[in-house]
């Protein structure tokens, strides 16, 4: 798919990164995030040219594309916080995706057991936008994106453009100086959004991929992510927001070492190759967090809920001589072993 993606946009790749700049060694990565965005972008301006051509569109009618980004995202984000690959409706109204607020709820309810019906629904906008996406029918009353990395791919914008949109910076930086120690840790409240506190991504690597991406683009998002992580402090409801900024934030290969991440909810987190070095976890709720190869040097675990740790590593039991037998108790809490 990826290969097909950098075909596709190749157009957009170069325009972005010019042949001259190749030719100077300025040689810079086209990120996967990146890739998808040229893709869908291309794919958009072809949908509307040809909504326009047909006669769905008028060459007068406003830019129809921010309504093909705003259907995908928010059907991407339904269907992961719904571990949905594909769906089936029984489309029943004309209920639309863009109605006002209240038709919407008063229909919704009715239509409960069938709650993707306002995106598959028999309004001719919604109908005139769906045409226009990324989706295919892959049977009666059953759609799906045109590859899974579309979910996570639009899932991932939506939490992206949220966050950077809708939570404001902290007046205090929460991120690592260029020493690599925190120039002020005052406790932080930013306002939550939606896709990235509702849902842990942290067993899904594309996802963490694509957020790590737009991580290394764009600072401001880094800075977001970490009042996320500051904020979990003392406020349970950033717990999952949090965890997925910090999974994110190590995806895309940030050092936390000398960090105050005393008292933080990271809890699921994926950690594998993080580096701690001299970080202060008091306290911190680590449960369940995959912490494979992690470095934790002159780390101050103190406190810290380390319930369901994943090391990469099993208990085990080393004997000088042959084992020849073993017994487990009936509670499996002890064992014993016999040797030659």
């Amino acid at each position: 798919l990826l290969l097909h993606l950098t075909v596709e946009g190749l157009p957009g790749i170069l325009a972005k990164y010019p042949l001259e700049t190749l030719a100077t060694g300025d040689q810079e990565c086209v990120t996967q995030a990146e890739l998808y965005d040229i893709f869908i972008m291309n794919w958009f301006v072809r949908q509307e040219a040809k909504l326009k051509d047909s006669g769905h569109l008028k060459p007068t009618d406003p830019d129809i594309k921010p309504e093909f980004w705003r259907y995908c995202k928010e059907l991407a984000v339904e269907m992961h916080e719904r571990d949905l690959t594909w769906i089936t409706v029984k489309p029943k109204s004309a209920i639309g995706l863009f109605a006002d607020k209240a038709i919407q709820t008063s229909q919704a309810a009715a239509q409960e057991e069938d709650y993707f019906a306002r995106f598959f629904g028999y309004n001719p906008q919604t109908e005139i936008i769906r045409s226009a996406s990324p989706i295919r029918q892959l049977g009666p009353n059953r759609y799906g994106f045109i590859h899974s990395s579309f979910i996570e791919y639009f899932a991932t914008r939506a939490m992206y453009e949220e966050a950077v949109q809708v939570a404001p910076i902290p007046a205090v930086a929460e991120i690592p100086t260029e020493a690599g120690v925190p120039t002020d840790h005052q406790e932080t409240t930013v306002s939550l959004s939606k896709p990235i506190h509702s849902k842990l991504c942290t067993n899904n690597g594309n996802m963490l991929r694509f957020l790590a991406d737009r991580i290394e683009g764009d600072p401001k998002f880094k800075k977001t992510l970490f009042s996320y992580i500051e904020s979990s402090k003392k406020d349970a409801c950033y717990a999952i927001g949090a965890t997925n900024g910090i999974s994110a934030l190590n995806a895309a290969g940030e050092c936390f070492s000398a960090m105050d991440f005393r008292r933080v909810k990271i809890m699921g987190a994926d950690l594998r190759g993080a580096i701690f070095d001299s970080t202060d976890l008091t306290g911190a709720d680590l449960s369940r967090t995959n912490l494979t190869g992690v470095w934790l040097r002159n780390a101050n675990l103190a406190e810290s809920v380390m319930a369901e740790v994943n090391f990469g590593e099993r208990a085990y039991l080393e004997a000088e001589d042959k084992v020849t037998c073993c017994a487990i108790s009936p509670d499996g809490t002890m064992i014993a072993i016999g040797t030659e």
